[in-house]
């Protein structure tokens, strides 16, 4: 079996010895020449520097090497020989050069005196490992994309579009990221996030009369530990914890002059009765603001959402508790706990059963957002039980991340007021409206003229990608909320843009609109990355992308006999047998009218086929007139899925 490396500008690949005719195989189906190059028994001749190599090795899936890294070596049952071994092969992957592979050790936490004063102790591992690891090619420019467990970040992602936040949080973040050492996507998903939950249900985006968007966000940080998730979400919500904090302060005032109007209605209601008099009322208690929740039972949260119509915002470190928490009193441990937040997602007001009570509670326009962490290898559990749509609600942020150095850089006073102050500005400045019954109630925003035509042309645009041939079925899910999250962030930027311009036209512009775009593009790449990981490839999608770019560089159309299609097909994106092919070729077209055209001449004899004869076409797209030549892909690289 070979494995597939991809680092920095080159690939290659590793068999195990007297495999070397699989490699061939490979480099016949996906390389630029006949055969592969000749071994050279010492590894890719590409040098890189330890930083480098401790880099990659780091961000590996299930962070194995990086709990070495630090010494940790519970992996190997506490044996230090076999964590040793287990981190000179892992290193022995990117570089043979013995030197540096010690080196290498020796910053690690298992560097201990023997491994540093016994130089044929860690020979042995060294040999051990040149033992299973035998050949090494440099791999062509045009390799598939690295699909190994080796390589934990698969799908390129696309970088934070910085660029189009309201300045007054675009500093902060920056330099807050900078003094952390963490990817700018971990302070600015926190802030975006507390942004929203200032706002709450004072704005909605109306899209139709009985279609209105909330500033309701579920943000999800990946990443492996000690990537700063946690700092980061810390940097970016404290603004909203001294809100929280205030509102406790002036609730626990209000709470002991209660508690004195408790104590003088007592007394008043003695004399009242000793003179025979009417009684007072009783003073009305008061009820606490929040904005701010960790972790609730949804019973308990929907007492504070009762006080709190505005909404609050929940922040986790790690989000899987949140689902685990779910439906944990309920017998058997399934309840309606999740169809509750799948249905807060959308602001629809919801009753909630409260235990050991008759009566029903009620949760009106309920807005949480969200915000907290997760690593890699437990992102399965928020992605199981997918049918219901549960997971894809959330927009992920999975950056590459890489060890970060000591950095004097710190948060400027002025960036830090600014970002503090916004946050005060949108929960003291944007109001609701109160109706006629003295309720609150969103104040509705519009679209301008030509953000309302744009708006359906970037609408139009997501619903294509999902019919396209090839496009991944576990990204449909996904890709059918990203309407309501463009319109959710062209109303937050709209609302931060608006909060110091109270008297400027209340409505939703081309800006905010086009800032919206490149946030959604970059959490739809994100959102590939962390599918690919979690659910497999669909057959039907692989020969779709397959037939679909094979047509593109065949100027759109072919003929010829199933058997030679097969033929022409790579080995990855078909069934092992071709009357197998033959199915799933009839049930892509048919899956895909609007690109797929075929006729077939059959003959058969004793059931089986002997001659297939298949003309295939590709309908043209229509050119999408808001794309710009730049954007336009070449005849290699037309699509990416």
């Amino acid at each position: 079996m070979a494995l597939l490396y991809g680092y920095r500008g080159f690939a290659m690949v590793k068999i195990p010895r007297n495999h070397e005719e699989a490699l061939r195989d490979f480099y016949r189906e996906y390389g630029k020449q006949e055969e592969p190059p000749n071994p050279n028994g010492q590894g890719p001749t590409t040098e890189h520097t330890d930083e480098e190599i401790i880099e990659k090795l780091l961000n590996q899936r299930g962070g194995k090497f990086a709990r070495l890294w630090k010494g940790d070596i519970s992996d190997y049952e506490g044996d230090e020989s076999r964590a040793d071994d287990g981190f000179i092969f892992k290193v022995y992957s990117y570089t043979q050069d013995e030197e540096q592979i010690r080196r290498i050790h020796g910053q690690s936490g298992l560097a201990r005196e023997k491994s540093l004063d016994r130089e044929d102790y860690l020979q042995r591992s060294i040999d051990r490992a040149r033992d299973k690891v035998v050949w090494f090619y440099e791999w062509p420019s045009n390799t598939p994309p690295d699909d190994t467990d080796d390589n934990l970040q698969k799908v390129d992602v696309k970088p934070f579009p910085l660029e189009v936040l309201p300045e007054a949080i675009r500093t902060y973040i920056e330099e807050a990221a900078r003094s952390i050492g963490c990817p700018v996507e971990f302070i600015a998903l926190p802030v975006l996030a507390s942004c929203a939950a200032a706002v709450g249900n004072a704005r909605v985006l109306k899209i139709k009369r009985r279609w209105k968007e909330p500033p309701i966000f579920w943000l999800l940080l990946i990443g492996e530990p000690a990537t700063k998730k946690t700092p980061g979400i810390r940097e970016g919500t404290f603004p909203i914890l001294d809100v929280e904090m205030g509102y406790k302060d002036r609730y626990q005032a209000k709470m002991e002059d209660y508690r004195e109007r408790v104590r003088q209605h007592k007394k008043d209601v003695r004399d009242a009765r000793e003179a025979k008099g009417v009684e007072p009322a009783e003073p009305p208690k008061p009820t606490q603001q929040r904005i701010l929740v960790s972790d609730a039972t949804v019973e308990a949260l929907a007492r504070v959402l009762a006080d709190n119509w505005r909404g609050v915002l929940m922040s986790k470190d790690e989000l899987a508790g949140w689902v685990r928490g779910m439906d944990q009193y309920k017998q058997g441990g399934r309840g309606s706990d999740r169809q509750f937040w799948i249905s807060t997602w959308s602001a629809s007001s919801t009753p909630v059963d409260r235990r050991h009570a008759d009566e029903v509670m009620y949760v009106t326009e309920p807005c949480i957002n969200i915000v907290g962490g997760i690593q890699p290898e437990i992102l399965p559990e928020l992605g199981k039980e997918r049918n219901d749509g549960f997971f894809d609600r959330i927009l992920p942020a999975y950056p590459d991340t890489s060890p970060q150095k000591w950095t004097e850089d710190d948060v400027s006073e002025e960036a830090e007021q600014a970002y503090k102050d916004l946050i005060d500005n949108l929960r003291s400045s944007v109001k609701p409206e109160i109706d006629d019954n003295d309720k609150e109630r969103p104040q509705t925003l519009g679209f301008s003229t030509d953000a309302r035509r744009l708006w359906g042309a970037l609408t139009d645009e997501l619903k294509e990608d999902p019919l396209k041939p090839g496009f991944p079925k576990r990204l449909r899910g996904p890709w059918g909320k990203l309407e309501a999250y463009l319109a959710r962030f062209g109303l937050l930027f709209a609302t931060i843009r608006l909060a110091d311009n109270p008297t400027n036209l209340q409505v939703v512009n081309v800006e905010d609109l086009e800032a919206a775009h490149k946030v959604v593009q970059y959490f739809q790449s994100h959102a590939r990355r962390v599918y690919k990981q979690l659910y497999a490839d669909d057959p039907e999608d692989t020969l779709s992308y397959a037939l679909h770019t094979y047509l593109h560089k065949n100027g759109g159309q072919w003929s010829g006999l199933m058997q030679q299609l097969y033929d022409a097909l790579p080995k990855s994106s078909k069934p092992a047998r071709v009357n197998e092919f033959g199915r799933l070729i009839r049930k892509v077209v048919q899956a895909n009218p609007r690109y797929f055209a075929m006729t077939e001449d059959r003959h058969t004899e004793d059931g089986q086929f002997v001659s297939l004869q298949i003309v295939v076409s590709v309908v043209s797209e229509e050119e999408n007139p808001h794309r710009t030549e730049e954007e336009k892909p070449d005849e290699d690289t037309w699509m990416e899925f």
